[in-house]
């Protein structure tokens, strides 16, 4: 699901813990799709407010976010805690969770997410996400329900390639997010926005390079626009990705919003990890899924498909 897409937050907590839950595995967009400290938001904040010079080369953020990607597919097993603060109109909530991939989008890849995430009020909510590269099992933990579903892995992509032989980009996105981790997280935002401005600086004795993005003009069309000409709510203006300047790893993505009386920056939502551990051996076992005894789970493979089948022919009018 889109961030962008969501057209509202219902004040329902049952409900915000569902949208809570399937817009943070967006914004990881991992698995389906997307640390800890107690001044990470805060951090966001402060980072908000700070302003990103365009690049003297208007192609050479992109062309770093590029060699970024790459770098992230040679990394045979990725492992991290995840945290995220999310903060849209006046809701707020915090993500907590960990990621585990293994192989990469070419090889197949094998991946495992959790979320648990946590309003500022109402319900809780817990989310598990395994693929061992040909199956794909979501189980969403609500306080009064459970839900499992599936989605055959190698039949989508099969789809997706048809889709991309037939230069349907958008869709073939929207399988990558469904399906290649982190590294298609990357992709999309290659594809989906203009990066013109890039800095270096140094935290705490380590060394990180700062990206920043915008949405390319045919993607910020199909937004609906409100007052003052600004997008909705829920959608990032820019998005700025933070790059250990030493492993080429992305530790932070932070996603911003304009403010239109003040005329500033507002952290949408925050993306870190912590404990990255890279090519550190990874059982298995993580990515082995058992459906619990009582639950039926709800195959949905056939709506990724439909997706991306080509659109009927109109049959031809008689004479």
């Amino acid at each position: 699901m889109y961030l962008w897409q969501i057209r509202h937050i219902p004040n329902c907590p049952q409900s915000l813990l569902k949208r809570a839950i399937f817009l943070a595995a967006f914004l990881a967009s991992f698995v389906t799709g997307y640390p800890t400290t107690p001044c990470v938001y805060g951090q966001a904040v402060d980072a908000a407010k700070t302003p990103l010079e365009p690049a003297k080369n208007e192609s050479a953020a992109l062309e770093f976010l590029g060699q970024v990607r790459q770098e992230l597919q040679k990394h045979q097993t990725v492992r991290a805690d995840i945290v995220q603060n999310v903060s849209i109109a006046e809701q707020q909530f915090k993500v907590k969770g960990q990621y585990v991939s293994s192989g990469n989008p070419t090889s197949g890849m094998k991946l495992m997410l959790t979320y648990s995430v946590v309003p500022d009020q109402g319900a809780r909510g817990e989310m598990l996400e395994v693929c061992d590269g040909k199956e794909l099992w979501t189980m969403l933990t609500l306080p009064d329900s459970k839900r499992v579903t599936h989605r055959d892995v190698l039949q989508i992509q099969k789809a997706a390639a048809a889709a991309n032989s037939r230069n349907l980009s958008e869709s073939a996105l929207s399988l990558e997010l469904g399906l290649g981790g982190l590294t298609a997280l990357l992709a999309s935002l290659e594809r989906t926005m203009d990066f013109d401005a890039m800095k270096q600086e140094e935290i705490e004795g380590q060394s990180r390079t700062i990206i920043q993005g915008r949405w390319k003009k045919e993607v910020i069309q199909r937004f609906p626009k409100e007052k003052e000409d600004l997008l909705p709510a829920f959608v990032p203006d820019l998005v700025r990705v933070y790059v250990n300047a030493e492993n080429l790893f992305p530790t932070r993505i932070l996603y911003l919003k304009r403010q239109s009386e003040k005329k500033t920056l507002k952290p949408l939502l925050s993306l870190e990890f912590q404990n990255v551990e890279l090519n550190e051996p990874v059982s298995d076992d993580l990515f082995v899924f058992e459906i619990p005894k009582d639950v039926i789970p709800e195959d949905i493979t056939k709506i990724y498909l439909d997706r991306l089948a080509p659109p009927a022919t109109p049959p031809a009018a008689k004479k």
